[in-house]
């Protein structure tokens, strides 16, 4: 049911007299003077119903009520005190929009344009259709230097200032002490030197411990490769190569018995009336030589009734010889007759049998029998069918034997290949997992191959008892590098030590004479200082372009849903109501274009009356978008008043074709001329249009 103000009650509404007290059709016309009140009304009506944020209203005045159905089952009723406006009535249908919904259906005086028409289309049409100024509100507060940035390779990218440049700042120190803690921890103090000889003892003696594990893995290695050998040689790769030849042409050979199955099942099916038919055709040329002539009781009704003419007239004459004769002729004639007659009931039944056949044809082939040639003709075309099927039974019968062979050899074969019964489903499953088995056994084989070649250990160096310690390639490696590094730093010690103390004291701003102790303490202090830093300024900025880039992918999808808004019919069919020539919109680019089946103009380019149009149609198609109702109300403050006299007809035209599409139209006016046009126009809607003077 659309949403429509069905009554409003005002009492001590400014300077108007008395209380106001309208019960509204579909089409109201207002009408006071200037300062009569006019404005106050619309005002009143903006602060009961909405939530009235972007708007420039006078203090309050007046109290009272307004009376809404379409709402809930029941009317609702605002006030300028209610706590509940009408947005909140249509909570989760405007998901995803954030607007004014008092900015689409109230137009104070000539303001029929969405916004300020310096702004691109498409800024209007996100703020109607879309969570842009969400957006705008979250991305202000971030600096262009940021907008820009891009992570990338899990790097931060853009131009160096601002909070980019401070952060690489402070990387490049935080890597400059680290690598300052790297040389402490290598050249540490006068005592290094004979720390690093001892530590060159241990490594040697760690060095031995791990060649000798190496030569017990080497064995252990050799002894794998062995055992997979083995494993691998249980099946030779031929006699599982002849067996998978074997049952791929079994299965060649039963898909061919299939196939020649399918083909006597089809003859059969083809020719199962064919021993029907051929006896039918003897019997029904049996019966028909046995049949009588259907005109002999024709043929003799014609003498017996000259015989029985004659008799008569013989009798008349007094013929007395010739009534003897004639009477004799009868009874011999009778005779006949009768003789024949039984000889046709005896037939009877055999006429019988000619009618049984024609039944059952009709029954089998759905068409009636009419002579022996269509029987004979029937047996003709059934009889290839049921030659070949006997031909096919004879081979499926021989083809069965002969499969049935060579599966009990196919079933021996593989009992004994793989020691187990396999059931005929499981042939080629278990020939081919063995085939994997091996594949898998050979490329292990391989692999630990080439381990025990890396390993580089003669057989005469293995050794077979297990060491205390594992061997461990990369261990063993590291080892033997840390080896030569050890005796790189005893060499290079020395020089070091003094240059590496005059690189930490600026970063901690120590003299050169204070002790190691101290200055690694400060200088700990100070990257974990610049470390925190780092991190927190990192975590902003990275989630700064998190947010900007979430917001440019949410403006993306918002701009689909501006375009599949600008397609439904509710944001359409105001379009054409209004304008009776335009049908749709379409955004190109940052321009909002109307088009009609034949023709598209770009917004900009309509007169004022035209575009006042499309912004009117676009107020209702949007409204009816957010609201998910076909048909709302609308709120005119005089919206007319700037239009020369010679459109003022047009646009009540409009108005009244709006209130018969289903809309409700409240229109406040301080000019007699609008008036007279309503007052003339109105008539049309009957008791729905309605006029309400202010004193």
């Amino acid at each position: 049911m659309p949403a429509a103000i069905k009554e409003i009650h005002i009492k001590k509404l400014g300077p108007i007299a008395g209380n106001i007290d309208m019960e509204l059709g579909k089409l109201n016309l207002i009408k006071g003077y200037n300062d009569a009140g006019k404005t106050l009304l619309v005002e009143f009506l903006l602060r009961s119903m909405f939530k009235t944020r972007g708007w420039a209203l006078r203090p309050p005045t007046g109290t009272g009520k307004i009376i809404v159905t379409g709402l809930a089952d029941q009317p609702v009723t605002f006030s300028p005190s209610s706590s509940k406006k009408f947005e909140d009535y249509y909570s989760g249908v405007t998901e995803g929009i954030s607007t004014d919904l008092s900015k689409l259906l109230v137009i104070k005086g000539s303001e029929v344009e969405l916004g300020d028409r310096t702004q691109p289309d498409k800024i209007i049409l996100q703020r109607y259709l879309s969570g842009r100024e969400i957006l705008e509100k979250i991305e202000t507060p971030i600096k262009v230097t940021i907008k820009e940035a891009y992570i990338e390779n899990r790097e931060i990218h853009g131009d160096n200032k601002g909070e980019i440049k401070r952060r690489d700042e402070l990387k490049s120190q935080i890597k400059n002490i680290d690598t300052l803690f790297t040389e402490i921890n290598k050249n540490y103090l006068g005592g290094q030197r004979k720390l690093l000889e001892n530590r060159g003892k241990e490594l040697e003696e760690d060095i031995k411990k791990m060649d000798t594990a190496k030569r017990f893995h080497a064995y252990t290695i050799s002894n794998k490769i062995e055992q997979l050998k083995t494993d691998r040689n249980i099946i030779d790769d031929l006699k599982l190569e002849d067996i998978s030849k074997q049952v791929d042409l079994y299965w060649q050979k039963k898909d061919n018995y299939n196939t020649i199955k399918e083909q006597y099942q089809q003859v059969q099916e083809n020719s199962k009336h064919f021993s029907w038919v051929k006896n039918a055709a003897l019997i029904y040329k049996e019966l028909l030589q046995k049949t009588p002539s259907k005109t002999i009781n024709n043929l003799l009704f014609a003498p017996f009734l000259i015989l029985i003419a004659l008799v008569g007239v013989f009798s008349f004459l007094n013929l007395f010889f010739a009534v003897v004769g004639a009477l004799a002729a009868l009874i011999i004639f009778v005779c006949f007759y009768l003789r024949s007659y039984n000889n046709a009931l005896k037939n009877a039944g055999k006429n019988n049998e000619l009618e049984k056949i024609n039944i059952e044809y009709l029954d089998r082939f759905g068409q009636p029998l009419t002579n022996i040639a269509l029987l004979n003709a029937r047996s003709d075309e059934l009889e290839p069918d049921f030659n070949k099927s006997n031909v096919l039974k004879q081979q499926l019968a021989e083809l069965e034997i002969r499969l049935q062979a060579e599966e009990n050899q196919i079933s021996r074969d593989l009992n004994l290949l793989f020691e187990e019964k396999l059931k005929q489903a499981e042939w080629i499953t278990a020939i081919q997992k063995k085939k994997e088995n091996n594949k898998k056994l050979d490329k292990e084989i391989q692999e630990y191959e080439k381990k025990l070649i890396e390993l580089n250990v003669d057989e005469t160096g293995y050794i077979i008892e297990e060491p205390a310690v594992k061997y461990d390639k990369k261990v063993y490696e590291k080892l033997l590098r840390e080896q030569k590094e050890l005796y790189d730093q005893i060499q290079t010690l020395e020089t070091g030590l003094n240059n590496l103390k005059g690189r930490i004291c600026p970063y901690t701003n120590d003299d050169i004479s204070v002790s190691w102790e101290l200055l690694i303490q400060h200088l700990k202090e100070k990257y974990s200082e610049i470390s925190k830093e780092f991190a927190d300024l990192t975590a902003r900025i990275v989630g700064q372009i998190a947010v900007v880039s979430v917001i440019t992918e949410f403006r993306k999808v918002e701009d689909e849903k501006i375009k599949d808004a600008l397609e439904l019919e509710a944001i359409k069919k105001p379009l054409y109501d209004l304008t009776h020539k335009y049908t749709g919109f379409r955004l190109d680019g940052d321009q909002l274009i109307v088009v009609n089946p034949y023709e598209e103009f770009p917004l900009n380019v309509l007169g004022s009356g035209s575009q006042d149009d499309v912004f009117l149609a676009l107020r209702m198609g949007f409204a009816s978008k957010m609201l998910n109702q076909d048909s709302l109300f609308l709120i005119l403050d005089d919206a007319f008043l700037t239009s020369d006299w010679t459109r003022r007809p047009l646009l009540v035209d409009k108005i009244i074709e709006l209130v018969r599409n289903g809309w409700q139209v409240i229109y406040l006016t301080m000019d007699e001329h609008i008036k007279e046009l309503f007052d003339t126009k109105g008539k049309v809607l009957g008791t729905e249009y309605k006029y309400f003077p202010l004193s």
